[in-house]
């Protein structure tokens, strides 16, 4: 059943009821609050005396909330709301339907979106190995309010999380380590309370309160090129100098010939001199997972191969 809304005249000093009660719409709701963050449409159920229009009139800044049709006659109709994927905080529109022949007779409609998390794949960035050489994911988030734990959880095909990473709501960021290949990952941020301790499949268990962010969908994919090395000598000896670093990389293994030199790791800054004591052919390789010398250690294709032969410093 429909329930009534009474139309009303827009005035300098507010609304007021039609006194006459001649023009009417009846909408099923005037307000829908249960928009989810992935996107999601309602619909707005419209009986109509005359015919009428609708638009968005307030909070659709972004664009994020379309509605179709615009317009409708006598009779019953269904408005359409679709609204977009939703990154950031709750947000709320307005759709408006006028009266075609007096368009001061409306009636309003309130849609809210409940609040997402992870941002767009701009804000995506790989990073890392660490000390520890692992592959990882840093994820921009906007926290749910009221909630003490946030964590970022790998989503399995069944839709079950396998992995989580650690979250700070002061800093928006949440971070996932221990990435061992690439590949394809489906994120999923989730704010929680919980007041109790608990141990293995425990864990979830003690989770209340749980809300549950978009899923935001992230391809690692293997450079298909390495970095660059040059040689060259100056008042400090022979060096090799890195550039073309790739995005995302903090550590390059070097290797003169097929062995690892001297247990090196060169930081990835561009312009980055490693100075040499034996002659050779060198290569760099980005770390992502693991030691060089681990069979399941994930290296990035190689450099260039320089060929270096140590002659004293450049006076």
């Amino acid at each position: 059943m429909m329930t009534f809304a009474a139309i009303t005249f827009a005035a300098c000093d507010g609304k007021v009821d039609d006194p006459d009660g001649d023009y009417k719409i009846d909408l099923d709701k005037y307000e829908i609050t249960d928009v989810n963050p992935e996107g999601a449409t309602r619909t707005i159920e419209v009986t109509a005396t005359v015919d009428w229009t609708a638009e968005i009139i307030s909070g659709n800044e972004a664009e994020w909330l379309e509605i179709d049709p615009t317009s409708g006659t006598t009779g019953e109709n269904t408005i359409t709301a679709t609204a977009k994927a939703n990154a950031g905080s709750k947000r709320t529109a307005v759709v408006r339907l006028k009266l075609t022949l007096m368009p001061s007779i409306y009636i309003d409609v309130k849609v809210t979106q409940l609040a997402g998390t992870t941002s767009g794949g701009d804000d995506v960035t790989l990073w890392g190995p660490t000390f520890s050489n692992y592959l990882g994911v840093t994820l921009n988030f906007t926290p749910f309010t009221g909630l003490e734990r946030h964590e970022l959880f790998i989503i399995d095909g069944n839709g079950d999380p396998v992995f989580s990473g650690e979250g700070n709501s002061e800093d928006k960021v949440l971070e996932a380590f221990g990435l061992e290949s690439f590949g394809t990952y489906t994120f999923q941020y989730w704010g929680y309370n919980t007041d109790e301790t608990y141990e293995g499949d425990d864990y979830f268990e003690a989770m209340k309160d749980v809300q549950k962010s978009n899923l935001h969908t992230v391809t690692f994919v293997m450079p298909a090129k390495g970095a660059t090395l040059t040689a060259g000598n100056d008042k400090e000896g022979t060096y090799i100098e890195l550039s073309d670093v790739q995005e995302g990389v903090q550590f390059y293994a070097l290797f003169n010939g097929d062995q690892m030199y001297n247990a090196l790791f060169m930081w990835a800054e561009e312009g980055q001199r490693q100075y040499l004591t034996e002659s050779g052919t060198y290569t760099v390789k980005a770390v992502y997972y693991g030691h060089y010398s681990d069979p399941n250690a994930v290296l990035g294709p190689p450099s260039n191969a320089v060929t270096v032969t140590i002659t004293p410093p450049a006076e």
